[in-house]
């Protein structure tokens, strides 16, 4: 099992409570706040030399970026 980061509820089925937690507290969509998260995943997975274990701190600190922007 992977381990749990600060965002990866938005990998769950209660992904779109979160969402919208994070918008209330970052003044975002909730549909914005999932389709970037998902784009980050993607993007930072898309190297295949690197896991997704080692990938997620990098993908969680440009999200993190992303909704305090």
């Amino acid at each position: 099992m992977a381990k749990e980061t600060a965002f990866s509820k938005l990998l769950t089925d209660e992904r779109y409570a979160f969402a919208s937690e994070l918008g209330n507290k970052y003044h975002k969509d909730a549909s914005q706040i999932l389709f970037t998260y998902l784009k980050f995943m993607a993007d930072g997975t898309q190297n295949q030399s690197k896991s997704l274990q080692k990938s997620l701190p990098e993908i969680d600190k440009k999200f993190q970026t992303y909704l305090e922007s």
